[in-house]
């Protein structure tokens, strides 16, 4: 392309982008616009993968009921927030994706345990938690298998000055002590 072409392509660019901010401009005064985003949602690195063993003291790969990690988050999010006062509430669906490996000690294809669903505010102080009991049979002779939980809902009342990024939603496996020290110790 020569000079005057881009030359011209360029004005035109600049006037297109003026025309845009007169517009828009004049639709709003930038201090009444409310803009309210999703919270985060994410999963407790200690708390992401959870091995369950036989009932008993063994502690080797035999002794394996089950493994299960989560390996992600789905979700949906509504905002409802009043124009004049800026407050209302944010809706927010999660639902966890879990992958599991059959073990060895598994005699009967059933898994069966509980995760949480925190609701945090920005400094991770809780706000709320839900846990959830999971219940899962691994189909026919299949040692690995997805699954995915029903929809959690969760309601988070906003204010004027609150958005989703004031909020984080985090995910986990509900781990005994020796679970947490199992993930850790790997």
């Amino acid at each position: 392309m020569d000079a005057p072409v881009i030359a011209k392509k360029a004005s035109y660019t600049a006037s297109l982008l003026l025309m845009t901010a007169v517009v828009l401009g004049g639709c709003a005064n930038p201090d009444d616009i409310v803009i309210k985003k999703c919270p985060a949602a994410a999963t407790l690195p200690e708390a992401q993968t959870l091995t369950r063993f036989k009932d008993g003291t063994g502690r080797d790969l035999i002794d394996v009921n089950f493994n299960g990690k989560i390996i992600g988050i789905t979700g949906s999010c509504s905002i409802d927030v009043d124009e004049d006062t800026g407050e209302g509430t944010i809706e927010m669906k999660v639902r966890p994706r879990f992958e599991f490996t059959r073990g060895p000690a598994n005699h009967d294809s059933q898994l069966t345990f509980e995760y949480f669903v925190v609701l945090t505010d920005a400094a991770s102080n809780p706000i709320s938690e839900q846990r959830l009991p999971f219940k899962s049979e691994f189909w026919t002779n299949r040692t690995v298998m997805t699954d995915k939980d029903k929809p959690i809902e969760l309601t988070i009342p906003v204010t004027d000055w609150q958005g989703g990024d004031d909020f984080r939603v985090f995910v986990g496996f509900q781990l005994s002590r020796e679970e947490l020290d199992y993930n850790r110790s790997r």
